[in-house]
């Protein structure tokens, strides 16, 4: 990287592709140069590294946004969500909220008269996991998934109809496609199936209608949109003096954190607090001398970082 006054400018190779960044947000370099990974598995996600090293062997000088017409939207909206969505920088998932009982009975509905070929099956409601349907030994990572939701909310192209798209998830197996069904059952919630058969389209329609008459005559599709139209604030929780919190779980690769309440409604103070977890978060992971503990003081907040081995 290289500091010229504010700015920082940081590159990332990824043969045949330069990428840099320039930015005055104080981000550290490694948090940086995750963001332009994700970008590079954006690209990815709709041409495979198997076609991009192709293209690029054939000719040097290949302009490649021919290719990706169309696609700058999910490259726009991931640029946004890195400032202002902490599952990048967690590299984690933030589920929806929402009863036991409810996540079971829509897994069960899910899991009930499957197709063939599936690999994944999800419910997603306002950009968080509803609930997942995996193999047992095939769960997808958390990027992956990133990628899958940058698509959902990223464009309003998914939202009026089902459709039907060849996809690359890098980290799943970044040289093939898989192929992925999106259909949008009720607004802001939305069905999202992954087959590796690129016929199973009708199949997959079919089952999908018989899938929301379950969850409408359960009740349970009303739960999942009330879940997902009111998330809790930190007053819930009823900690005295608490502003705000995040939580990961490690072992299931989770977090949550509550909606943004009293000092952190205006625009300045949410950026302000979004960079102050950010700074918490590379002081306490950096990797030549990582922190179990980390507390720091400011003007109008106490932070403090904690990682505990257990969770």
């Amino acid at each position: 990287s290289i500091n010229a006054g504010h700015h920082k400018f940081v590159f990332l190779l990824k043969e045949p592709l330069y990428y840099v960044s320039v930015s005055r947000t104080g981000e550290s370099d490694i948090q940086i140069r995750d963001q332009l990974l994700y970008l590079h598995n954006q690209i990815l996600s709709v041409l495979t590294s198997v076609q991009l090293t192709r293209i690029f062997e054939q000719r040097v000088n290949f302009d490649l946004r021919r290719l990706l017409g169309g696609t700058e939207v999910f490259l726009d909206s991931l640029s946004t969500l890195f400032h202002n969505d902490h599952s990048f920088m967690l590299s984690g998932l933030q589920c929806l909220r929402m009863s036991r009982i409810t996540r079971d009975q829509a897994g069960e509905i899910l899991s009930d008269g499957r197709v063939k070929n599936l690999l994944y099956a999800m419910v997603v409601a306002d950009g968080k996991l509803a609930t997942l349907l995996r193999p047992r030994k095939h769960s997808l990572h958390p990027s992956d998934l990133h990628l899958l939701f940058n698509m959902l909310t990223g464009s309003t192209t998914f939202h009026t109809a089902e459709s039907w798209t060849p996809l690359c998830l890098p980290k799943f197996n970044p040289k093939g496609f898989l192929h992925a069904y999106i259909c949008y059952i009720e607004k802001g919630v939305s069905i999202v199936v992954i087959s590796t058969d690129k016929s199973n389209f009708f199949e997959i329609s079919e089952w999908k209608t018989k899938i929301v008459e379950a969850m409408q005559k359960k009740v349970v599709l009303q739960y999942i949109k009330d879940a997902a139209e009111k998330s809790y604030m930190v007053e819930d929780i009823q900690v005295p003096s608490l502003l705000h919190f995040m939580y990961k779980s490690k072992v299931h690769v989770q977090f949550t954190t509550p909606g943004l309440s009293g000092m952190y409604t205006n625009d300045l103070d949410k950026k302000r607090l979004f960079r102050m977890y950010q700074h918490l978060h590379d002081r306490m992971h950096h990797k030549s001398r990582p922190l179990k503990l980390y507390y720091v003081n400011s003007e109008k907040e106490a932070m403090l970082g904690w990682v505990s081995y257990s969770v």
